[in-house]
């Protein structure tokens, strides 16, 4: 579903931002194909260089888009796209996919709660309130993520490492 607000908008022919993909999601590591048509549009691959490049794009005014959660349904995510809006001073923007009642995929726009991301507490209220949509969604598909509490929970905390432990005698 992440895909489907870059298909709306080409749809509707507006400007496509520029997405930010994984390794793996682009042709030739420089387009990003368009989910139900056969078009491509150029793209940046994810890697040490992307917020520079992102950086380049926005000074020309080309719109950006990316992922907040770097890996499907992570439970946090990527603030740093967020902190570069903020310091370059463009606006944050939220694209949703979801599946309709209807069995139609709804694509809704909106502006971030602080649009200009101006403090790390604006940022975190921007990712808390893009993570209550997303898990919204989820919960709406029965599928929602385990959250963070839950996880520390169910996995163990190492309180020494092994070296430590085979050091100690202790097996």
């Amino acid at each position: 579903m992440s895909e489907m607000p870059l298909r709306c908008v080409l749809d509707m022919g507006y400007p496509v931002p520029v997405p930010v993909a994984a390794n793996g999601r682009t042709l030739d590591g420089e387009f990003c194909p368009v989910i139900g048509t056969r078009a491509s549009i150029p793209a940046l691959s994810a890697g040490p260089y992307a917020l520079a490049r992102m950086r380049t794009l926005l000074q020309k005014g080309t719109s950006i888009a990316c992922l907040a959660d770097r890996n499907y349904m992570d439970a946090e995510f990527n603030s740093n796209p967020m902190r570069l809006a903020g310091r370059m001073g463009v606006p944050v923007l939220f694209a949703l996919g979801a599946m309709g009642t209807d069995g139609v995929v709804d694509v809704t726009f909106e502006e971030a709660p602080h649009l200009y991301c101006k403090t790390e507490a604006e940022i975190e209220e921007n990712l808390n309130a893009l993570r209550e949509k997303r898990n919204g969604i989820l919960r709406l598909l029965d599928a929602l993520p385990p959250q963070p509490e839950t996880l520390r929970q169910t996995v163990p905390v190492l309180t020494s490492s092994p070296d430590e432990t085979a050091d100690s005698g202790v097996a």
